[in-house]
């Protein structure tokens, strides 16, 4: 894939981005449905709890983060210095002040920096239920109800 979020799209519906704005629709959707199924499948042969590429990001947070300098201050809120910035992590609440470990279930490079200065273990921070929403098909199916029937030649 392209990085360029356009092309991407455009490269992953090349056949179907010709149709009428029905038939793309619907090809689009069963071609999400089959990638998204595909998916679970994937996750279902997971070794640990967590994926692949989830688990490289969090090495890559771990290394990263070791050489953060940690500074304690109250009621478990620590900073992490980052260059002159101090930078809040909250281990009670799982909460940094980037917000992605609140809306991805991972700790981030600076929570994971404070993880490990407190003496605990990253593994035990993930939030794994927000982890089970991303991974078990947590999308809505779109209501197709109210669309107009299309023939083979794509004509209403």
């Amino acid at each position: 894939m392209n990085t360029n979020l356009t092309e991407s799209f455009n490269a992953w519906l090349r056949n179907e981005k010709h149709h009428s704005i029905g038939n793309f629709l619907m090809e689009h959707i069963a071609k999400l449905d089959s990638m998204l199924v595909k998916h679970k499948g994937e996750s279902n042969n997971w070794k640990g709890s967590i994926g692949p590429k989830i688990e490289e990001n969090v090495l890559q947070n771990i290394a990263n983060g070791e050489v953060y300098l940690i500074t304690p201050f109250m009621n478990d809120i620590l900073g992490v210095c980052i260059e002159m910035t101090f930078l809040n992590v909250d281990i009670m609440k799982c909460t940094c002040i980037c917000r992605s470990w609140e809306m991805l279930g991972v700790p981030c490079e600076r929570a994971t920096s404070v993880i490990l200065s407190i003496g605990h273990n990253v593994a035990d921070c993930y939030k794994f239920p927000m982890q089970e929403l991303i991974y078990t098909g947590s999308f809505s199916s779109l209501e197709t109800h109210d669309m107009p029937f299309m023939d083979d030649y794509g004509l209403v």
